[in-house]
């Protein structure tokens, strides 16, 4: 029996007092059948039929406990999973943030090492402008100091001559 929810079971439906009316009726006609033995054979299978309805009764009872379980397990699962989803989702944004900042960087260390390689060839280049600079004002220098010297020395001759 079913009503607006597909999980309600006959059990869910009906009230114990209507177990318990089931009960006093299949005990009434159980009595009734006592009294004319010849009704005996259909006697013990009515019986017998509502011995194994108790016993579907207590079957599904336990079904019904158990699919409860069973349903709370799986909300219970699907929260975990939609946790654990949710999770990924974030660890996945956070990878690719955090394979565009090593990009960045990659990107930065490869722009540091050529400044650093323009940086050393501009001061070789500048080395070698000073040691060619100094090497000019070296032979200005001695050139001048040649010609101080053939001055002073000119002129000391003139004074003691």
């Amino acid at each position: 029996m079913k009503s607006g929810n597909d999980d309600i079971s006959l059990l869910e439906c009906m009230k114990e007092a209507d177990f318990e009316a089931i009960e006093r009726e299949v005990q009434r006609v159980s009595k009734d059948l006592r009294v004319n033995q010849s009704l005996d054979p259909f006697r013990v299978s009515y019986e017998k039929l509502h011995s194994e309805f108790k016993k579907s009764i207590e079957r599904e009872k336990l079904l019904v406990s158990k699919c409860r379980e069973l349903k709370q397990e799986a909300v219970a699962n699907a929260a975990r999973v939609q946790t654990a989803l949710n999770l990924a989702q974030v660890d996945e944004k956070a990878i690719a943030s955090l394979k565009n900042e090593i990009e960045r960087a990659w990107k930065l260390a490869d722009a540091f090492q050529e400044r650093a390689r323009r940086a050393d060839e501009a001061a070789g280049e500048l080395e070698a402008q000073v040691a060619r600079l100094s090497r000019l004002m070296e032979r200005r220098a001695g050139a001048s100091l040649d010609y101080i010297m053939y001055k002073f020395i000119g002129c000391s001759l003139l004074l003691t001559a």
